[in-house]
């Protein structure tokens, strides 16, 4: 019984010194996931002779620029890179 509420305290000591680290963690999570938070860049409309047709939004994300059409062009949107590269 007091062996495994020794393993039972360390294991708690070493989840709170782990948690201790958790804004390094999510940064490294920011930009290790193709997926997550992206800013809006630019807007432009796609042309077809006299007619627009759509809107093209530009978003900056941890991996670059994305293109994505979007109906709105919202300031910030949760997409996933792979999808619209």
């Amino acid at each position: 019984m007091r062996r495994g509420l020794d393993m039972a305290g360390a294991a708690g000591r070493g989840l709170a010194a782990f948690l201790g680290y958790w804004p390094w963690l999510l940064v490294a999570l920011f930009f290790a996931s193709p997926e997550g938070p992206h800013l809006w860049i630019a807007t432009s409309k796609i042309r077809t002779g006299a007619f627009s047709h759509g809107v093209t939004c530009t978003y900056l994300g941890s991996r670059g620029f994305v293109r994505a059409y979007v109906p709105d062009c919202p300031g910030v949107i949760w997409l996933d890179s792979r999808e619209w590269r």
